[in-house]
């Protein structure tokens, strides 16, 4: 719900179609057997987003589309950047979607560079290559 609809104003239908071809559960279950895949939970104990890092990049970051503005993607941004401040990193890269530039911007992301996603023989994505410091207290 996410992709289909937080992201359809920013991609076709072709490309959305094409973003979920081919994915499958084992496609996350490497980050979570890492270590490296939390979870937001609902009021009824129900997931309504994770976030999943990739050495010192976001590598994923999804809230359920019902549950945008309420506070999940913040609080999994902010989980995320201190396990990868706890671990040395100085800062943080990830690849946006376009529809959620500015919610990073917010967050203190600054744009890098655009670059396409491309998946399989679907239609290139647009993506939005971002960057954070942190202030470590070492």
């Amino acid at each position: 719900a996410a992709v289909a609809v937080l992201c359809a104003r920013a991609y076709s239908a072709a490309q959305l179609a094409g973003w979920f071809a081919g994915r499958t559960t084992a496609m996350y279950r490497t980050g979570i057997a890492a270590g490296w895949t939390w979870v937001a939970l609902g009021a009824a104990g129900e997931v309504v987003g994770f976030v999943e890092l990739d050495d010192h990049k976001i590598g994923k970051l999804f809230v359920h589309s019902t549950q945008a503005g309420r506070g999940a993607g913040p609080a999994l941004l902010d989980h995320a950047l201190a396990q990868l401040a706890a671990a040395g990193a100085d800062r943080v890269t990830l690849r946006s979607t376009l529809n959620a530039v500015g919610f990073y911007r917010r967050h203190g992301f600054v744009e890098r560079a655009r670059a396409a996603f491309v998946s399989g023989s679907a239609p290139p994505l647009e993506v939005v290559e971002m960057e954070r410091y942190l202030v470590t207290t070492r």
